[in-house]
């Protein structure tokens, strides 16, 4: 299967693009993945070295985020026999075993959509030579007007627009590394307000026909972990969400972000909405303001995520139960008592 490579900033619309394509019956759309670039390099390219490979293994399963794609034991053990291979052989048994289990065996590519993607841009294309990758690209204001409600991430306007244009940054720097052929920049804006438009020229792009379910963003079930932050994926894009920004974030919020990221919002093509002369240097004040929020949110989300991931890691345990039970109940019934199940 070819990799399909979705990354930019959170909350730009990478997995809202990667549901849309993965409602395609040839794509299959992975939860998101991102030790599947950090890790990139911990296989050489002729993937003789065993002991690295259990250590790759090891790292995967370590990573809380693997939790989402709800693997059996039988899939992993599968997986586990895969050593002395190249990267790409050992990841692809991973994906294949998803893909099986969530009814796309026979799917021609596979999405990931994590956001630091295209922090790994070099190193993933290296081990993916046919891998195609997407940057998404949203208006830095709408995004951090996304992030700071979050429990997670910068909740103050200064540090989220530092850390939107770091990740803009990433995926302007991997537009001009990787081959324009391999590369593609996708507006939020664009696929929102015109999503089949927008849909039709990625398929030209990537070698896919267009498929008119790919509208509905159907493509990829949100862990229940991530839900609340995910609410609108399955449903159609909105276009009002577009300027949303502009009613959440005061006018000092604004003229702040402006502040902080000078024209990279111009460079992408956005207008500026404060004026010259109100953009003026936060007082220390607001810094330290936002440098006391900040803190405490993170104090916050790191006590409270253990439990949270606990609680969906016992669901998991309890979906997958079920589903052996069904299993041995069907080696145990006829066609017709099987399907009641």
């Amino acid at each position: 299967m070819i990799p399909i490579f979705v990354g930019g900033s959170p909350r730009s619309g990478t997995t809202l693009l990667g549901s849309m394509l993965g409602a395609h019956d040839g794509v299959v759309c992975l939860p998101e993945a991102p030790f599947i670039g950090s890790l990139a390099l911990a296989l050489p390219l002729g993937g003789v070295d065993r002991r690295a490979a259990e250590q790759v293994h090891r790292a995967i399963r370590a990573d809380f985020k693997f939790a989402f794609w709800m693997l059996s034991a039988e899939d992993l053990d599968a997986c586990a026999e895969v050593t002395g291979a190249c990267y790409r052989e050992l990841i692809e048994a991973y994906v294949a075993r998803f893909a099986r289990r969530n009814g796309r065996a026979d799917a021609t590519r596979w999405v990931d959509h994590s956001p630091t993607n295209l922090m790994y841009g070099v190193r993933l294309s290296s081990q993916f030579p046919e891998a195609k990758f997407i940057h998404m690209v949203r208006d830095g204001r709408a995004v951090c007007a996304s992030w700071m409600p979050l429990n997670w991430g910068p909740n103050t306007i200064i540090p989220a627009a530092r850390t939107w244009a770091l990740q803009v940054g990433y995926g302007l720097t991997a537009e001009a590394a990787l081959a324009p052929a391999n590369i593609r920049r996708i507006n939020y804006e664009s696929l929102v307000s015109a999503p089949e438009t927008t849909l039709r020229t990625v398929c030209e792009w990537l070698g896919l026909s267009y498929q008119p379910a790919m509208v509905t963003g159907s493509g990829f079930t949100v862990p229940a972990y991530t839900r609340t932050q995910h609410g609108l994926i399955g449903a159609p894009a909105d276009p009002k969400r577009i300027d949303g920004w502009l009613t959440k974030l005061t006018a000092r919020e604004i003229e702040l972000f402006e502040y902080v990221t000078g024209d990279l919002l111009i460079y992408l093509g956005y207008e500026l909405k404060a004026p010259g002369y109100c953009r003026a240097e936060p007082s220390k004040l607001e810094k330290l303001r936002m440098e006391l929020t900040e803190r405490i949110r993170q104090v916050t989300h790191l006590t409270s995520r253990p439990t949270r991931l606990k609680r969906f890691l016992m669901e998991v345990e309890r979906g997958q139960k079920t589903q052996d039970v069904r299993q041995l109940a069907v080696k145990k019934h006829d066609g017709n008592e099987a399907r009641e199940w």
